[in-house]
């Protein structure tokens, strides 16, 4: 039942294809057409901060079911194992994003703001400065980096010990290793967002921001394992993964499209009744200008399309389905991403997307480049897991 990938070259030369596209696109927008860097460094922000999550939710898929006893997601663990590696990746283009163009990103970083003379004096981020400093920001943006690149190594390789000698001591310190993950990402994935992304609005803020984040990348995460494992089978390969399986994910699809709506809908909703301007304001930017199409448009990508397309349980076990739903649903959330930090940190009137286009297929060109590379360095089916065969017979 062990299966070695192949990484077909026809495969390959298509997501190469797809790279050298969003470098053109990338290049006309930035050489011929011209931005400004505070756009520049916002779009590799957001996408940085998309992928860097796909990658991440890789490993909590993991964790997840290891602590959970969730035998059925043997059959695609290397799938997320995969994802996770690129986290370094992703984590060191957002750190550059975040540092180099933290000036231009990021209001509270004006020196004038914190000065009693000047007019552009803010008593209120002067009451945040503890938390909202460069230095700290700093520490903090590249320990959240090294801290899960470090348990995405630990993880991974613990998984190849196991494989390889069949150990279960192996076993037993991956649920181990995926406890110390879990308590960690609770709380650094929502950290994460406040800093990086919450900030660019300063005098806003959302106590359910880090949940919205995660049901994002969440989704987005599921969609693309989903996405991988139907392309690995269309190419042969994953004999083992059943319309069951695809059924659970698709059923985890659906379920936490509704649970980002239900967030999106509660935030929302509170704002508008309290009606305090300082909340408002929030909303007023993406009611209005450029970005009114790009928000409403969201919320059908990323609710109305999957709740409609995925409702069935017939649905969620085609593979020609899935392959077509999940990528508008991962767009849906691109979008989402650029709704979120263009109008705080460029300004109430869109620009365009050509360049966030360009850089987004760079990403996810790299990306696929990456994971596929990865899925050739180990068996796709680990066969000393204790719950293969559950796995391999799983029926829902």
């Amino acid at each position: 039942m062990e299966q070695n990938f192949v990484f077909p070259s026809k495969l390959r030369s298509s997501f190469i294809g797809v790279l050298i596209a969003g470098i053109v696109l990338f290049c006309l927008s930035y050489f011929v057409i011209g931005v400004e860097s505070k756009r520049l460094f916002t779009a590799l922000l957001y996408n940085s901060f998309l992928f860097l999550g796909i990658s991440i939710i890789g490993l909590f898929f993991c964790a997840v079911h290891e602590i959970g006893l969730g035998g059925w997601m043997v059959s695609v663990k290397r799938i997320g194992e995969a994802m996770s590696t690129f986290v370094p990746i992703a984590g060191v283009v957002l750190l550059i994003s975040v540092l180099f163009g933290m000036h231009d990103i990021y209001h509270w970083t004006h020196e004038d703001l914190y000065d009693p003379n000047s007019p552009n004096y803010d008593s209120l981020l002067v009451q945040k400065i503890s938390f909202l400093n460069s230095g700290f920001f700093t520490i903090r943006s590249v320990f959240y980096i090294l801290l899960w690149s470090g348990l995405v190594f630990w993880f991974r390789s613990n998984s190849l010990k196991l494989d390889k000698t069949g150990d279960r001591v192996y076993y037993n310190r991956s649920k181990v290793i995926s406890a110390i993950f879990l308590v960690l990402f609770a709380v650094t994935s929502s950290t994460c967002s406040w800093d990086w992304l919450m900030s660019i609005d300063p005098h806003w803020y959302s106590t359910l921001y880090g949940w919205y984040c995660f049901a994002s990348i969440f989704v987005s995460g599921l969609c693309t394992i989903a996405l991988i494992a139907i392309t690995l089978k269309k190419l042969g390969y994953l004999e083992f993964v059943t319309t069951e399986h695809l059924h659970d994910l698709g059923k985890m699809i659906f379920g936490f499209s509704i649970f980002w709506t239900y967030l999106w809908f509660s935030q929302f909703m509170l704002i508008w009744y309290g009606n305090i301007p300082e909340e408002t304001l929030y909303f007023h930017q993406r009611f209005n200008g450029g970005y009114r199409f790009v928000f409403f448009l969201v919320l059908i990508l990323n609710f109305v399309f999957p709740f409609f397309t995925l409702i069935t349980a017939s649905a969620k076990r085609t593979y020609g389905l899935m392959l077509f739903v999940c990528p508008v649903i991962i767009i849906g959330h691109w979008l989402d991403f650029y709704v979120l930090t263009m109008p705080g940190a460029v300004g109430a009137e869109s620009s365009g997307y050509l360049l966030e286009l360009g850089i987004g297929l760079i990403y996810a060109a790299s990306f696929c480049l990456w994971v596929f590379w990865q899925l050739t360095k180990a068996p796709l089916l680990q066969t000393q897991h204790p719950f293969v065969q559950e796995s391999l017979y799983h029926h829902t």
